[in-house]
């Protein structure tokens, strides 16, 4: 994880997203136009190859229908009629020049047409075929010639299969008459097959694929590059209604057209490969995807340099602040950088150390304030403790009680040797334990007919806890002043020492009889709502101090005793602090 989890997207996931938000719909709009420009073009060629189909179609009967129209007017001509009805009887000069007359009439019929072999006149009479080929008169086949008479009879089409092409024939009479076994003569134009495919090679300029008329009795095609078993797979697929059809042979697409002729009872097919059709466009979309995946490249790419460039250096600065604001004032971040992250690196670095010199100054600043605290409690020390305990002493002194002057002597040196030592700040709890243990002796000479004082047992565990000086002893001296100044009699103080699990509790109980509920009221009260303007007592200022160094846990808590005086405990804790020990340390 990049960053921490109040962070739901990354800069670099925001500016990547951005510009897949800006060049997406940039792709989709483009590839939109892609395959509307793909339609179109399809619908464009389709069109165009149906547009040629209807021509060529259109062409061809064209041609057949005008060779039908010569074929009827050659009907009328005097010559053929002549030869057809007399020509056995003519001489061979009449006879020559009628043939004549009626081939130049044949060859101008074949000169008319692209598609026309040839064209023949059979005449039964003279035993004879008229043609316009290589011998204009060749003898007449009478089994080929009942074949074809046969066959134009039967046929609905003008068009008839004969041989290798196809033949377009008109019989005189149309009709047979009753007594009439064969025809006067018949005229037949013979379409090459040969010529009609060529025209169909002409006509679809590609690489594979190519056209065909299929008829239910013959079929010209021309096709390259296709194998014999797909053609006539082709033939079986295509015959039907007019239409563009799609198919597949041998693993390629093609597109198929298809139109009907009525005059041959034909159809047109067209047979084109999808890919050579289409080949610019298939091009332009294999464009369009290498298109796409060098932008993802370029897009992955960006990312890796926002990554490296921008998204790294910016996550080594956030995580320097992360670490700053876990307390960790030593971070400090290494830049080898010649951009704008160097100079936010060593502002950053700068004001780290900023920040430390300024906790150092604060810190010290604390300390200095907690000692002037401490020498202001030491301040208010009643300097009357001083000049009863020399006139005890001066008692004492009168009566010759040596032993009792001699412990006295040494309290009372022990007490000012502690109050003195105002260098140091800190002191082990069992020291500031023995200080108020000779502050209370010397106390006690004093009160010695009015109280008694208790002590209890330190535990081995807390003697060698360190803890702020003059903590305790104000707390015993506030209950010499207070609770048993006016008492004869009868006075208790009870010092104990209590051990918790983060927590060690000082106690100090008496048996005062001066204590008012409003008084404790308002003594509580102060420590709570304590400020630096408030005036403070020796309570108030200990309460602050352990405050200061420990936090809220610590302090005092003042309440009745069970003795029916002031009961106070001090809060000290096990582990805070350390600053200020830390700083003794260093001195």
């Amino acid at each position: 994880m990049l960053f921490r989890k109040d962070f739901k997207f990354s800069i670099l996931t925001k500016l990547i997203f951005a510009f897949l938000l800006v060049i997406t719909p940039l792709y989709g709009l483009n590839l939109m136009m892609n395959k509307e420009g793909a339609l179109s073009v399809n619908k464009e060629i389709s069109k165009s190859m149906a547009s040629q189909t209807d021509f060529y179609l259109s062409s061809l009967e064209t041609e057949i229908s005008r060779t039908v129209s010569l074929q009827k007017e050659l009907i009328n001509q005097k010559n053929l009629v002549r030869l057809s009805a007399v020509g056995d009887a003519m001489t061979d000069y009449e006879r020559s020049q009628a043939i004549l007359t009626v081939l130049n009439q044949m060859n101008v019929i074949r000169s008319t047409g692209s598609f026309i072999q040839s064209v023949s006149v059979y005449i039964p009479i003279i035993r004879r075929t008229l043609t316009t080929g290589s011998s204009p008169i060749d003898s007449l086949s009478e089994e080929d010639f009942e074949i074809l008479f046969q066959s134009s009879m039967k046929s609905d089409s003008p068009i008839i299969q004969w041989k290798e092409g196809m033949l377009s024939t008109v019989v005189y009479p149309p009709m047979q008459l009753p007594n009439q076994k064969s025809p006067v003569f018949m005229i037949s134009v013979d379409f090459s097959f040969a010529k009609i495919k060529e025209s169909l090679l002409h006509f679809i300029d590609y690489a594979r694929g190519g056209a065909m008329i299929v008829h239910p009795n013959w079929t010209i095609a021309n096709f390259k590059a296709l194998n014999p078993i797909d053609r006539q797979t082709l033939v079986q697929t295509l015959v039907g209604e007019s239409g563009i059809k799609r198919i597949e042979l041998d693993r390629e697409k093609f597109m198929t057209v298809r139109n009907r002729s009525g005059l041959l009872d034909a159809y047109l097919v067209i047979l084109v490969p999808e890919n050579e059709i289409f080949g610019t466009l298939i091009k332009y979309k294999y464009w369009f995807w290498l298109l796409c995946g060098i932008s993802i490249v370029i897009i992955l790419f960006f990312s890796f340099w926002i990554y490296r460039f921008i998204h790294q250096p910016l996550h080594k600065l956030v995580r320097s602040f992360r670490q700053l604001e876990d307390g960790n004032l030593q971070v400090t971040i290494i830049q080898n950088r010649n951009d704008e992250f160097d100079y936010l690196y060593k502002q950053f670095n700068a004001m780290v150390e900023k920040l430390r010199i300024t906790l150092r100054e604060v810190y010290e600043q604390k300390i200095r304030a907690q000692r002037s605290k401490l020498k202001q409690l030491q301040s208010q020390i009643n300097p009357h403790f001083l000049y009863n305990s020399f006139f005890i002493l001066n008692e004492m002194v009168q009566k010759y009680d040596d032993e009792q002057l001699d412990q006295f002597s040494g309290n009372l040196g022990k007490y000012f040797q502690y109050i003195t030592r105002n260098a140091m700040d800190h002191a082990t709890l069992e020291t500031e334990v023995d200080h108020v243990r000779a502050y209370t002796y010397i106390q006690q000479t004093r009160f010695s007919k009015r109280l008694r004082v208790f002590f209890g047992e330190l535990p081995d565990a807390i003697k060698p806890m360190r803890v702020p000086r003059i903590i305790l002893q104000p707390i015993v001296e506030n209950a010499f002043r207070y609770g048993m100044d006016q008492k004869l009699a009868g006075g208790i103080l009870h010092i104990s020492f209590v051990e918790q699990d983060d927590v060690v509790v000082l106690k100090v109980e008496d048996n005062g009889e001066m204590l008012e509920d409003a008084q404790l009221l308002q003594l509580q009260q102060q420590l709570i709502h304590y400020t630096d303007g408030m005036e403070s007592t020796g309570i108030i200022n200990i309460h602050h101090r352990l405050q200061i160094m420990y936090g809220s846990g610590a302090g005092i808590r003042l309440s009745r005793s069970e003795y029916g005086g002031l009961s106070v405990e001090i809060r000290i804790m096990k582990e805070g602090g350390y600053h200020v020990q830390d700083h003794d340390r260093g001195r």
